[in-house]
């Protein structure tokens, strides 16, 4: 049987290819025979991302930001696309509109619609239809795997839509137990919750995937994806109480300057590492959440501006919402340490969902 995947996975961050991965090897777990059409976004293309990043610049400022993102994306390339080359199996073809899926549309049995915010219409500027497989053909079995839409509902605008592309799905499962009420109340109802792909494997999987520790010391680590001074300021007053070394993953180059020994956009299977030997995480990010989590580490979170459903989600779930983080001058937040006991039932109970949902639709 062979399944059509697609999903975010050109988006180049660890959560991005990390949950790509997960979602390959759920379904080998069947025997598929897996495939991720390689489709790209307008806006994730270089030369596009070039353009909007330097957006109304003078020359000076476009010079300056064009000289940190060059290096920037050369280290990208080698560590995501390099991640990805090596590890998921993609179309030859790479695609970057709903038509040319439409003309040379990949041959399947099933069509999946992967994880990852891929129905979130802010996030992927506009409402991209080849997310929701209007390519596949109407006679196709079509479902969706942890989908999510980064919010806890869909827009106004979008909603009729929406509702007439979802209406042609076999079945639907939604990373966010909020998204399941959002698809019902489309009017859909083969809809149900399955938690992201990287939770469905077991601790073990990712353990064994870890390359030996980069760090010798005791570390918090920070992995921040959005612009906050607050954080960062917590971070170093946190790491002092906990008398501990202060280490940041950098995704770009110009993060470097920013509070914490730096570990620039390290290998896939390194930042697996430093998560899985951290004493502490701080992080606004969904998937270093999940993973802190699934790999039993202690937890801080700082929810971002946007898109904060899914950590809620998650915290929310797994009786962890002590640790989301909304006084800075909260340092005694992780004193306490967590039972894991409560988490791990959570996630094997999570992990039979998400069998059970693959066990009926690949029947």
């Amino acid at each position: 049987m062979k399944v059509e995947v697609i999903t975010l996975h050109s988006i180049r961050n660890y959560g991005s290819v990390l949950q790509t991965l997960a979602t390959q090897e759920k379904f080998k777990q069947y025997g598929c025979e897996v495939e991720f059409i390689n489709y790209m976004r307008q806006d994730a293309l270089e030369k596009n991302f070039y353009r909007e990043f330097t957006l109304n610049d003078n020359p000076v400022k476009s010079a300056a930001k064009r000289a940190v993102l060059y290096p920037t994306i050369h280290r990208w390339r080698h560590v995501f696309d390099g991640f990805l080359s090596k590890n998921v199996t993609l179309t030859k073809q790479t695609y970057t509109s709903e038509a040319q899926l439409e003309t040379n549309t990949p041959k399947a049995d099933i069509y999946c619609t992967g994880s990852d915010q891929v129905w979130n219409s802010e996030w992927n500027r506009g409402l991209e239809e080849a997310f929701y497989l209007k390519f596949a053909p109407d006679n196709a079995k079509k479902i969706a795997y942890s989908a999510s839409i980064g919010r806890d509902d869909f827009a106004d605008w979008e909603k009729p839509e929406v509702t007439k592309l979802l209406s042609r799905y076999d079945a639907i499962s939604m990373r966010e137990e909020s998204a399941v009420t959002a698809v019902r109340n489309l009017g859909i109802n083969n809809v149900c919750h399955v938690s992201d792909p990287t939770l469905q494997l077991e601790r073990s999987y990712w353990e064994k995937m870890a390359t030996p520790p980069v760090v010798n010391d005791d570390y918090v680590l920070i992995y921040q994806l959005n612009k906050n001074k607050l954080f960062d300021d917590f971070a170093i007053r946190f790491a002092k109480r906990h008398h501990c070394k202060l280490m940041r993953v950098c995704v770009r180059y110009d993060q470097m300057r920013l509070p914490g020994s730096p570990i620039l956009i390290p290998e896939v299977e390194e930042f697996v590492s430093l998560i899985a030997n951290a004493r502490f995480v701080i992080t606004d990010s969904f998937h270093a959440t999940a993973f802190s989590l699934n790999l039993n580490q202690e937890v801080v979170c700082i929810y971002p501006g946007k898109f904060s459903s899914r950590l809620s989600n998650i915290l929310k779930a797994t009786n962890m919402t002590h640790r989301h983080l909304t006084d800075f001058n909260r340092l005694d937040i992780a004193d306490k340490h967590t039972d894991f006991s409560f988490i791990n039932q959570y996630f094997d109970n999570e992990r039979k969902r998400g069998t059970d949902f693959l066990d009926k639709v690949l029947a």
